[in-house]
């Protein structure tokens, strides 16, 4: 992937990358992404990262991926946006990610309904926090390529340079400060504060903007 190309991808502003972390830790996003099957989990991954378009997660999760026991062509396949060659009982999970990545992190009301009828609740929040763990590591990737950019003196659209080291800078001190509440609440035994799942449903986006057409699984 070029880095010329970074600047058109979506970066983080501090605001977005706060309240994204902050949902993650709230929701207990990484250990239930952990409950997922290795290679299901790493297949979300990959489709979401194929549309954010971040160097670093598609190299790292490539890797996990043939780690997990896919093969080398299932993982182009998806990295180049294609499910044909994936489970036909993970293709809805799949079809989600990408459909969550398209509209930014804010999924459709049916989107929604239809992983929950398909997975059963817990799954399907499973899922959900999966896919926010990989498009936070995709805009902050993204975030990084962005500074490289500007440090060539070249523009990144609606964001400074003083903005972008602000996220890069308190991503130093906010994921710290995350993981350590999270491990805190394992510790007390408490659960998520919300379910992802009803998280996901109150932020739906009824009633919005269309979203992107669909992609059809081959």
């Amino acid at each position: 992937m070029a880095l010329a190309d970074a600047f058109k991808r979506r970066v983080f502003s501090y605001a977005e990358f706060r309240d994204a972390l902050r949902s993650i830790v709230r929701d207990g996003a990484l250990p239930r992404a952990g409950q997922l099957d290795p290679a299901f989990r790493e297949r979300l991954m990959l489709a979401v990262t194929e549309v954010n378009g971040c160097r670093y997660c598609s190299y790292l999760h490539a890797r996990l991926a043939l780690s997990s026991g896919m093969d080398e062509g299932e993982v182009r396949a998806l990295l180049g946006g294609g499910l044909e060659s994936s489970p036909q009982e993970q293709l809805p999970g799949l079809m989600f990610a990408q459909h969550y990545a398209e509209t930014r992190g804010r999924p459709s009301r049916e989107a929604l309904e239809r992983l929950v009828e398909v997975y059963g609740t817990d799954e399907a929040g499973n899922v959900i926090a999966a896919v926010q763990s990989i498009m936070l590591g995709n805009l902050y990737g993204n975030t990084f390529d962005a500074l490289l950019w500007r440090l060539r003196l070249r523009p990144v659209p609606e964001r400074s340079l003083a903005e972008i080291v602000g996220v890069l800078v308190g991503g130093l001190w906010i994921v710290p400060t995350a993981w350590a509440g999270m491990l805190w609440r394992r510790l007390k035994g408490r659960r998520a504060v919300v379910d992802p799942v009803d998280a996901a449903l109150r932020s739906a986006t009824e009633g919005a903007a269309p979203d992107p057409e669909p992609r059809q699984a081959a």
